[in-house]
């Protein structure tokens, strides 16, 4: 991964400073910013830039970099908590706030930033999807994983795998958060398969609905289930014969079973295929 793409969002003196580290930047997952503290790079651990503070002054000039030297036209962006950066790579932001009718209109004073690494890992689904994957056919799947143990690297590369000519599927995408496949004015920054189509920062149950609607997908792919409107759009797809690959935060399937919505969708017999994630890209289990 060439970094100088990323180095050129800093100050010039936090920039060199990184560059100076010695970091094996193949291995950098997060660049943390906070105003008045030192730069926080997380790897394989968490290490401290010690001998720079960074100012909020250089905060607002990085954050506008990221930007495209304009805050206030991604304030869209911004209401969401991040920006997506070419490659892929996601900024997200703390700051101050200004809500309207229980809303956020807006992002100002920005005061830090978290740098998420963009990182394809191709073949990360290679161990599940011979599970997953009956003749022409493939199983609703829920993969449930801690926040960090890779669920959404795995979920990029099911779409990128049953997407291609190898498999042939086409693929659907509910990308609300942006991060599957991290699409950058309207071009995938990440590989997502060649028969795959996406909607991008759209409500996932929305977005479900329309992909039913408008591309006639065989699978749909999302991230994070979370309310009631997410079970009734994956019930909907189940009805017409849409297969469904999705994931939410949990430590087991017990905790899964808990969730309300998921867990009724789990005792219906909706998902056939479990999948639980430990350890980074660690597979515990696939039932």
């Amino acid at each position: 991964m060439d970094f100088s793409s990323l180095f050129h969002y800093f100050p010039p003196e936090i920039a060199g400073r990184m560059q100076e580290s010695g970091m094996l930047w193949e291995e950098v997952r997060e660049i943390r910013l906070r105003a008045e503290a030192p730069p926080v790079i997380v790897a394989d651990k968490t290490y401290v830039l010690d001998g720079t503070v960074i100012t909020a002054c250089s905060i607002q000039r990085t954050a506008s970099r990221m930007c495209q030297n304009s805050v206030y036209a991604r304030q869209e962006e911004l209401r969401s908590g991040f920006v997506t950066l070419p490659g892929g790579h996601r900024a997200g932001f703390c700051g101050r706030t200004v809500a309207e009718d229980g809303q956020v209109r807006c992002l100002t004073e920005i005061s830090s930033i978290n740098l998420r690494i963009a990182h394809e890992v191709p073949g990360a689904a290679d161990n599940v999807l011979p599970a997953l994957v009956h003749g022409k056919d493939v199983y609703n799947t829920l993969v449930v994983s801690p926040p960090g143990a890779g669920k959404t690297t795995l979920l990029r590369d099911i779409a990128r795998q049953l997407g291609s000519e190898k498999y042939g599927f086409r693929v659907g995408i509910a990308d609300e958060r942006g991060e599957i496949a991290a699409m950058y004015r309207g071009t995938p920054q990440n590989d997502i398969g060649i028969f795959t189509d996406v909607y991008d920062g759209c409500p996932k149950a929305q977005a479900m609905q329309m992909l039913l609607r408008g591309m006639a997908p065989q699978i749909v792919i999302t991230d994070e289930l979370g309310g009631p409107e997410d079970e009734k759009a994956v019930r909907a797809l189940t009805y017409a014969g849409v297969r469904v690959i999705c994931s939410i935060h949990g430590a087991s399937r017990e905790d899964a079973l808990a969730r309300p919505g998921i867990g009724e969708l789990l005792r219906a017999g909706v998902f056939r295929k479990t999948v639980l994630l430990g350890n980074v890209g660690r597979v515990l289990s696939i039932t």
